[in-house]
C-alpha cells in the first residue's frame, strides 16, 4: 500500500505518461498481498480472518467483507465507465464542407460512452484504477483506529522524505527536476507543477497536525512523549518550509490557514492538556521551527519567493475567473452536451475549441489549458453526471461513519478533515486530482478518516 502511495509522489506527481505504466501493477500487487498474503492483516487488530483460518479461506472472508461493501459497485460502476470509454475510442476529427467547419466523427457505437483518444482513455484507467483500489484497500483492510494511525505515520515518514529531497534539490540551484529534465516552470521535488506539490504536502500537514493532536487527546495523556511530539512538530515545521519552496500561492494560503487553525485548536483544546514541562518544550520547539522554516525561505533571498509575495497580494476571486472564467464556461456548454457520461478522459482538450468564441482559440490552444483549472467541472465535462455522481457517492460513503453533529471531533478527524476540503477547494480553482500522487493520498486518506470514526473507541 505505501508503495502504491508513495510512487507516483517521486515519479513527477504521476502525471507523467512515461511513468504511470507501473500504477495498476502496483495495485494489483496489493490485492494479492490484503487477499491472500497470510501476514497482511496482522496490523489490523480485529479482522476476522485472520488467525489459523486456512489460506483460501481468510481470501474468501476478505471478498466477502468486500462484496458488502456499497463503496466496491461504486468503483466497479465508475471503472465500468472508464473501460466503455476506452473501448469506444477513437474520434477522428474531419472537415465538413457542407457545414464549412470542423468537427469529431462520431464513435464506432453512438450509445455507449467513448472519448477522443484510445491512449488518453487508458490514462484515465491508469489513474482511477489504482486511486479506487486504494480507497476499496484501506476502508476493508484497516480494522482499528491502530492500523489507521500506522498508516498516517507511514504518510508522515514519506512526506518528509519528499520535502527533504526537495530541499536538496532546490538548494543545489537546479533547473533540472532530478537534476536531468529542464523544466520552465517551478517544481518541488517530484512534482513538476507547483500547485501539485501545494495539495500533495498540505495533506502530508494535515496528518501530521492531526497525529501532533492525537497525542494530547486525554485518552492518551498517559502516554504522552515529549519526543515524539518534538518529532511531529519538526515535520510539522519542515512541511510549513516546503509549502514556501513550492513557490505556490495556493500553498502559501492554505498552509497558514491550517496552521492558524492548528494554533486555535492546541489553544483552546490542548494547552490544558500538556504538562508543564511539555508546555516548555511545546513553546520552545514551536520557536525554533518557526526560526528554521523563516531562514529556509529567506536565506538565499530568492526573487521568485518575493514575486509570489506580490502576487499574493494582488489575487483576488474576481481576477481568478476573469483569468479562467472562459474555461469554466466552455466546460459547462461541452457537459450540457454530453450531460450523462462525458467526452472521455481529457477529452475536453480537444473539444474546448468547439465551445469558445473564436477570439479565445489562440488562448485555448496555449501551455496549460488543457485542463478546466476546475476539477469538477472538468470530470463533469469528461465523465458526465453518471461518472461524477459515482465518484462523489464513494466520497459520501467514506464518510457516512463521522458524526458530523457532534463536536468536537478527535484532532486527527478534525485536522484529516481541514486537509482533504482545502484540496477541494484548491481544485475549484485549479487541478490537484489531476496528479495521481494528490488523488491516490487522497483517497487514502478520506478512506481512513471513515475507518478511524467507525471504530471509535477500538485502540
Amino acid at each position: 500500500m505505501l508503495a502504491l502511495l508513495a510512487y507516483p509522489a517521486w515519479v513527477r506527481g504521476g502525471t507523467h505518461s512515461g511513468w504511470q505504466t507501473p500504477m495498476p501493477w502496483l495495485a494489483l500487487l496489493a490485492w494479492v498481498v490484503y487477499l491472500f498474503a497470510p501476514w497482511s492483516q496482522r496490523m489490523a487488530d480485529g479482522d476476522p480472518a485472520t488467525g489459523a483460518l486456512p489460506l483460501m479461506r481468510r481470501a474468501g472472508c476478505r471478498i466477502a467483507a468486500l462484496l458488502r461493501d456499497p463503496v466496491f459497485y461504486l468503483a466497479l460502476a465508475f471503472l465500468a465507465l472508464i473501460l466503455a470509454q476506452w473501448f469506444n475510442a477513437g474520434r477522428a476529427l474531419r472537415f465538413d464542407y457542407a457545414a464549412n467547419r470542423w468537427l469529431y466523427l462520431p464513435p464506432r457505437i453512438p450509445w455507449l460512452p467513448s472519448a477522443i483518444l484510445a491512449d488518453e482513455a487508458r490514462e484515465m484507467w491508469l489513474w482511477f484504477f489504482p486511486a479506487l483500489s486504494v480507497l476499496l484497500l484501506v476502508r476493508q483492510g484497516l480494522r482499528s483506529r491502530g492500523a489507521v494511525n500506522r498508516l498516517f505515520r507511514l504518510i508522515v515518514v514519506n512526506g518528509i522524505a519528499l520535502a527533504v529531497f526537495g530541499f536538496v534539490q532546490y538548494f543545489s540551484g537546479t533547473d533540472r527536476i532530478y537534476w536531468a529534465t529542464p523544466l520552465n516552470g517551478d517544481f518541488f521535488a517530484g512534482f513538476g507543477y507547483s500547485n501539485h506539490a501545494a495539495s500533495y504536502f498540505l495533506l502530508c500537514l494535515s496528518v501530521t497536525l492531526g497525529l501532533a493532536g492525537r497525542e494530547l487527546d486525554d485518552a492518551y495523556l498517559r502516554r504522552l512523549r515529549d519526543g515524539r511530539m518534538f518529532l511531529l512538530l519538526a515535520a510539522a515545521g519542515v512541511l510549513v518550509a516546503t509549502a514556501h519552496l513550492t513557490f505556490s500561492r495556493a500553498a502559501v494560503v492554505m498552509t497558514w490557514s491550517l496552521v492558524a487553525v492548528a494554533v486555535v485548536w492546541l489553544a483552546a483544546m490542548g494547552w490544558a492538556l500538556i504538562p508543564p514541562a511539555g508546555r516548555v518544550t511545546a513553546v520552545a520547539a514551536a520557536a525554533a521551527l518557526a526560526a528554521i522554516a523563516l531562514t529556509l525561505v529567506t536565506w538565499r533571498g530568492d526573487a521568485r519567493l518575493t514575486n509570489m509575495e506580490k502576487q499574493l497580494a494582488e489575487t483576488r476571486p474576481a481576477h481568478e475567473y476573469r483569468v479562467r472564467g472562459w474555461q469554466y464556461e466552455s466546460a459547462i456548454r461541452m457537459w450540457r452536451e454530453h450531460p450523462w457520461f462525458g467526452v472521455g478522459g481529457w477529452g475536453y482538450r480537444h473539444l474546448v475549441g468547439f465551445y469558445v468564441d473564436p477570439s479565445r482559440y489562440a488562448e485555448a490552444r496555449s501551455e496549460g489549458r488543457a485542463n478546466v483549472h476546475n476539477d469538477l467541472l472538468q470530470f463533469l465535462a469528461e465523465f458526465g453526471a453518471v461518472g461524477s455522481g459515482l465518484l462523489l457517492m464513494a466520497a459520501g460513503f467514506c464518510l457516512k461513519p463521522v458524526r458530523w453533529r457532534r463536536l468536537p471531533w478527535s484532532p486527527l478527524t478534525f485536522f484529516s478533515l481541514f486537509g482533504l476540503a482545502g484540496v477541494v477547494a484548491h481544485s475549484l480553482l485549479d487541478l490537484p486530482f489531476r496528479s495521481p500522487a494528490v488523488l491516490f493520498l487522497w483517497c487514502a486518506m478520506i478512506a481512513a478518516v471513515g475507518v478511524w470514526e467507525a471504530k471509535a473507541g477500538r485502540r
